[in-house]
C-alpha cells in the first residue's frame, strides 16, 4: 500500500478494510507477479463487500463433519471447475453461496464420491460451499478468479 491509495485530513475517521496476501518465503514467486494482482484485487474488493454486507451467521456445529480432515476441494482458486472429494461412499449434497450470504445455483455433476461444480458462470471472488451429508454438515471457501 502506498500514500496514493488514500489519504486522510487531520481529525478525520474514515474506515479501511484491508486484505493481506501471503506468499511463502520458501516460494520461487517470493512477490506476486504482475498477472496476479487481478487475483489481489479480488480478494480486496471481495473483503470490502463483506465488511459492509456481512454473510448470516451459520449455525452452531458447522465444523463438525468427521470427514473434513480427509475431504480435498481443488483446485483453489478455480478457474471453471471446482472438485469436491469425499472419502468412501458418503452421499451428500453441496450448496454454494456469494460473499453476502446468497445462494447461488451451480451446477454439480457427482462420480461416486467425487463432485464436480462447475463455476464458469460465478463472478470473480469468495464463495462458500456448504456440504450436507445424512449426518452432519461442513463449509470450505474457494475462490473462483
Amino acid at each position: 500500500m502506498t500514500t496514493s491509495d488514500f489519504s486522510l485530513n487531520a481529525g478525520s475517521q474514515q474506515k479501511v478494510v484491508m486484505a493481506l496476501v501471503i506468499t511463502p518465503l520458501d516460494s520461487f514467486h517470493v512477490c506476486p507477479l504482475l498477472n496476479h494482482f487481478n487475483d489481489i484485487r479480488v480478494v480486496a474488493d471481495t473483503a470490502w463487500a463483506v465488511y459492509h454486507n456481512p454473510p448470516p451467521v451459520l449455525p452452531a456445529g458447522i465444523n463438525t463433519m468427521s470427514v473434513a480432515n480427509i475431504m480435498k476441494i481443488y483446485p483453489n482458486p478455480a478457474d471453471d471447475q471446482v472438485t469436491v472429494e469425499l472419502p468412501g461412499n458418503i452421499i451428500a449434497t453441496l450448496s454454494v453461496f456469494n460473499a453476502i450470504g446468497q445462494e447461488v445455483p451451480v451446477p454439480v455433476l457427482r462420480r461416486n464420491n467425487v463432485y464436480q461444480l462447475d463455476i464458469k458462470s460465478l463472478q470473480a471472488g469468495v464463495y462458500l460451499m456448504r456440504i450436507n451429508d445424512e449426518k452432519e454438515s461442513k463449509t470450505m471457501t474457494f475462490v473462483k478468479r
